[in-house]
């Protein structure tokens, strides 16, 4: 009986901690190689110049999921009801359109620092907060279906 315990407790596999380790690293790499890769193919099917029409769509769905008026964006106000929702905007354009930072400034009549400590906040966000996570895909998800409509065969 002894016997039997120590088989079903012995792994499986011959493959060493290290290699599986090496295997995790390389699976991370291709993740985040495959989010890139859409990131770009976004980019692309958006078509960088527009950036109008971009920011228009953005910040439409933007205010429309925080109940904000879309002059708000441009305010110099600062409370976190405006700010955040502002910083999701800059993010998203920058990254949907991959235009430089101080394009995406001159929008809003900020500087690219501004944008810049946009982009990280909202990144730092939806790395620790699922439910930012989940609003802002949702979000991307509308803004990418009203840029790029589906045509009907």
């Amino acid at each position: 009986m002894t016997k039997n315990r120590i088989s079903i407790m012995k792994p499986k596999s011959n493959v060493s901690l290290p290699a599986l380790r090496q295997q995790v690293q390389d699976l991370k790499e291709r993740i985040a190689l495959e989010a890139e890769l859409a990131e770009l193919s976004n980019r692309l099917l958006l078509g960088n110049s527009d950036l109008h029409r971009v920011s228009t769509t953005v910040a439409g769905e933007v205010c429309r999921e925080f109940n904000l008026p879309v002059v708000a964006l441009t305010s110099k106000a600062r409370p976190e009801a405006i700010a955040w929702p502002r910083q999701i905007v800059m993010c998203l354009v920058r990254e949907l359109t991959g235009q430089p930072y101080q394009s995406v400034a001159k929008l809003f009549g900020k500087d690219h620092g501004t944008v810049m400590h946009a982009c990280n906040r909202v990144r730092a966000r939806q790395d620790t907060e699922p439910a930012t996570r989940r609003c802002i895909a949702g979000i991307k998800s509308r803004i990418l279906a009203q840029l790029n409509p589906v045509k009907a065969a």
